[in-house]
């Protein structure tokens, strides 16, 4: 079934189950009710979820465990500053033009010896994008259906290639640091191999380069992206994790329909990735790592895990995101390019800047 055969049925779905609250919406209608029988459909198939991971070959493990035979080189990376971790966000915003798009990104490393002094990096790109030939023998009626086609086609593709961009950027500061020491260790927020990276050729060059330093480790802080990892995260018990071996598979299986360049370059790359989902206190995350790897990112999270209550990343992570936040401010700068370049030109000023922006 297509996707847009399924909006359809999610669709009709909507229309049949809708109902008019607007006399009672003063305390939401029956929606907290539907909550909580939706709640408990909920719970019904987290249960089923807890029995089908339980019969598992590996099951879920206990964190503690798998972790302690890792716990002394953990803290050992951290002793020696040899462990870093790299986020990354806007450092300009997108500036949108219908011929081009310029964009910014900033990404931050920080050891446990520079928490206060992080190395800093900022990347930006002109991004130039293929316009429809003018052909002065077309009509008006093509050439407006070109240019449509051209701009639609042009916003569609932009944030998805600004977010790879932002990607590639923070992998490749990682996989500098790795290749500065082979004792090196590097956190990354979010996963290792992103769906916006491997659908990119010249990226899976660079994913194919942090495989093979085996010494990544992204951590994911939102599961709800993924239903199947938010409901194993659900499943689990406080303490527990659940390694999906097969976690190769399944991403190679997902771009099989019509990508099979990149499923081929997953079964023959990314083997020995998996992704782990755990769960410390009462929120579960996931990380994604070489297989060998996964005690020792667990013993870094029992020994760097000093973050807020239900935030059970490595505080080193932590850390560099608070960075990255106060460092860079991709709206804003945006803003300021906005404004220097309005001095000249207003009329364009007005055309770039957010409608809500001028309201009184």
């Amino acid at each position: 079934m297509t996707g847009e055969n399924n909006t359809g049925r999610y669709f009709a779905d909507a229309l049949e189950g809708r109902q008019d609250i607007s006399d009672t919406y003063h305390v939401l209608g029956d929606i907290p009710a539907l909550v909580g029988v939706s709640s408990e459909k909920e719970d019904e198939f987290v249960a089923a979820v807890r029995r089908i991971i339980e019969t598992e070959t590996a099951g879920t493990s206990d964190m503690s465990e798998v972790a302690s035979s890792r716990l002394h080189d953990a803290a050992g990376h951290y002793r020696n500053n040899t462990i870093a971790a790299v986020d990354g966000t806007d450092a300009v915003s997108a500036l949108r033009f219908a011929s081009d798009t310029i964009y910014a990104a900033g990404v931050i490393l920080v050891t446990p010896q520079t928490l206060h002094r992080p190395r800093a990096h900022v990347a930006r790109t002109h991004a130039s994008h293929l316009t429809p030939s003018e052909n002065r023998g077309v009509t008006w009626n093509q050439a407006i259906t070109q240019w449509a086609e051209y701009l639609r086609g042009a916003r569609d593709q932009e944030q998805s290639w600004i977010n790879t961009f932002r990607e590639y950027e923070e992998r490749e500061i990682a996989h500098e640091w790795l290749q500065e020491d082979e004792a090196h260790i590097v956190l990354i927020d979010g996963p290792i191999l992103t769906q916006n990276m491997l659908s990119q050729d010249r990226a899976r060059i660079l994913l194919e380069d942090l495989v093979s330093d085996r010494r990544a480790i992204g951590f994911i802080k939102d599961l709800s992206a993924n239903p199947l990892i938010n409901a194993i995260g659900y499943a689990l018990r406080p303490g527990e994790i659940f390694v999906m071996t097969e976690w190769s598979t399944i991403l190679s299986e997902r771009f099989s329909g019509g990508q099979q360049n990149i499923s081929r370059w997953i079964e023959a790359n990314a083997g020995e990735v998996v992704r782990v989902v755990y769960k410390f206190n009462r929120k579960a995350f996931a990380l994604e790592c070489m297989g060998d790897q996964v005690p020792l990112a667990l013993a870094i999270l029992g020994h760097d895990n000093g973050g807020t209550l239900d935030h059970d990343i490595p505080m080193l992570l932590q850390i560099a995101d608070n960075h990255v936040r106060a460092t860079f401010n991709g709206a804003r700068a945006r803003n300021e390019v906005i404004a220097r370049f309005s001095v000249d030109d207003p009329h364009r000023f007005l055309a770039m800047t957010n409608e809500r922006s001028l309201r009184g």
